[in-house]
């Protein structure tokens, strides 16, 4: 989905014409824009199939680790390492330095485009937006309920393909396998 398209969605609900193209001089769609700028912000970080990535970080000859800048967070594979990221560096909390050991790997959650959304986070994030940019405009109305409702559904069907993307199973979890194990006794 467009960032053009998801802005004029938004629009009519609250009582404006469909615009040609994206100017943020235009009071309403400025508006509408930050909304989905937040809207996206909080999908992003809610670390979904579509922005996490496997990732294996080298060492700088200085002994350094530097991340890119659409990094929102960074999670090491193995549990003993507890690092972050400090402007744009990774961090080692436990010995409070910049330098780094050795090599590693960690799941990193990336920031992305309104553009690079898959259709229902696009969906989630333009619903949100619209329920925002109409509650600062006109208040709480039967409107917003509407809205709200389009969001949820658009959540509810993100997170299952999510679900899907992450192939999860509950009878691979130890309380799936007792589940089983008392099937066969």
């Amino acid at each position: 989905m467009e960032l053009l398209e998801a802005v004029n969605t938004i629009l009519p609900f609250v009582e404006e014409r469909p615009v040609t193209s994206i100017d943020v001089r235009h009071p309403t769609v400025a508006l509408i824009i930050d909304r989905i700028n937040f809207a996206q912000e909080n999908i992003l970080n809610e670390d979904f199939w579509f922005n996490s990535e496997q990732k294996k970080f080298y060492l700088s000859p200085e002994g350094k680790v530097a991340v890119p800048t659409n990094v929102l967070a960074m999670y090491t594979t193995d549990r003993r390492l507890n690092y972050t990221i400090r402007g744009g560096f990774v961090y080692d909390l436990d010995n409070s330095t910049y330098q780094i050991p050795a090599p590693f790997e960690a799941r990193i959650v990336v920031s992305l485009e309104f553009n690079e959304l898959p259709y229902w986070a696009a969906s989630s994030v333009l619903w949100r937006a619209a329920v925002d940019a109409y509650s600062q405009d006109f208040g709480v109305a039967a409107v917003v309920q509407l809205l709200n409702s389009y969001q949820v559904l658009a959540h509810t069907k993100l997170e299952r393909e999510h679900l899907r993307k992450k192939r999860m199973n509950s009878m691979r979890s130890p309380a799936g396998a007792r589940f089983l194990s008392s099937l066969r006794t």
